[in-house]
């Protein structure tokens, strides 16, 4: 196992990257449908989520303890050993990381995989802006733009949907919140560390949360089909351990505003496999907030808002000389 991530890490083909970032693409986009599929079979949502991560942390701890410590001369490369403060920051945001799962898998009870999808992506969107607007970035017209867009959305998504359950939408937002401190502090404050080895403390930390959560909630470890049994090897093996690493490997390749560009594309897959095996069905006004969500997750690529801005230019310019020419 060591020498295949170590074969995986080492690899730099641009083609390559992109191999590992539509596979783990793949694998993410199976989450909400295959952890709402074993709870509609009987289990309970952090039995599944202690599971997954119990089966996980052996798996990065084990890799880890077989790899070669960071050199000295690769520390400029983000890979700054562990330190004191790396350590305490990375049980934090491991922490808080387990709470955001298991507030969307709970969620999962009541709301369908489709809605819990796009719902947060547009949440967690909405408040990791707030976030880093709190922290001193600038907000920008495009900000603004992409917020407005999330809002329409979740309003055609929720707003007029009369049988969304309130508890559910309350997790999916106390979980988003949490997201976006989760993810924000990994930015600020664990960037510069080696990425695997902040990876394992989070996933770990994650593990102790969950189980803590499992522990005062008295949920049962009770496994009802086979069906929990192969979400729990699916979403710990595959989803959790192998889709990090491809997705970090792939970051470190094709950069991180080439992954974002498959963000849509894991949505639609998403809404494809609830609509497949969960026989959910979108209506035309969700869908619409649908279009609303990617629409703002699309502006976050430049590539996308260097076009838009482009077009507007262009319609501004045919504009004013039809002034002038009157």
């Amino acid at each position: 196992m060591i020498t295949w991530i170590q074969k995986v890490l080492a690899v730099k083909s641009v083609w390559w990257g992109w191999a590992f970032a539509l596979f783990a693409t793949f694998v993410y986009s199976t989450n909400s449908t295959i952890a709402r599929g074993a709870i509609l079979a009987g289990m309970h949502p952090i039995t599944l989520l202690a599971g997954r991560f119990i089966f996980a942390s052996a798996l990065f701890g084990t890799a880890l303890s077989g790899m070669a410590p960071a050199k000295p001369s690769d520390q400029a490369d983000g890979n700054k050993p562990l330190d004191a403060f790396g350590f305490w920051a990375g049980m934090g945001s491991g922490l808080i990381n387990g709470l955001v799962l298991v507030c969307f898998f709970m969620a999962l009870r009541t709301v369908s995989a489709s809605i819990q999808s796009i719902t947060t992506i547009a949440l967690i969107q909405l408040f990791t802006l707030a976030m880093l607007a709190f922290g001193g970035e600038a907000i920008t017209g495009r900000k603004i733009l992409r917020i407005v867009l999330g809002l329409i959305g979740l309003y055609f998504l929720l707003g007029i949907d009369r049988e969304a359950d309130p508890f559910g939408i309350l997790l999916l937002v106390v979980g988003s919140i949490f997201f976006a401190v989760h993810i924000v502090s990994v930015q600020w404050y664990l960037s510069e560390y080696n990425v695997f080895t902040v990876t394992t403390l989070i996933v770990c930390s994650a593990t102790v949360s969950t189980l803590f959560l499992w522990f005062i909630t008295d949920a049962t470890w009770f496994i009802p089909t086979p069906i929990g049994w192969i979400a729990i090897l699916f979403q710990g093996i595959v989803t959790t351990f192998i889709g990090r690493v491809l997705t970090y490997q792939a970051i470190g390749i094709i950069g991180s505003g080439q992954y974002a560009l498959l963000a849509p594309f894991e949505t639609a897959l998403t809404i494809l496999w609830a609509s497949l095996f969960l026989s959910e069905r979108l209506t035309s006004v969700q869908f619409l907030g649908v279009v609303f969500v990617l629409l703002g997750l699309l502006l976050a690529i430049d590539i996308v808002w260097n076009s838009f801005k482009l077009g507007l230019n262009h319609i501004k310019s045919g504009a004013d000389r039809d002034v002038g020419q009157e």
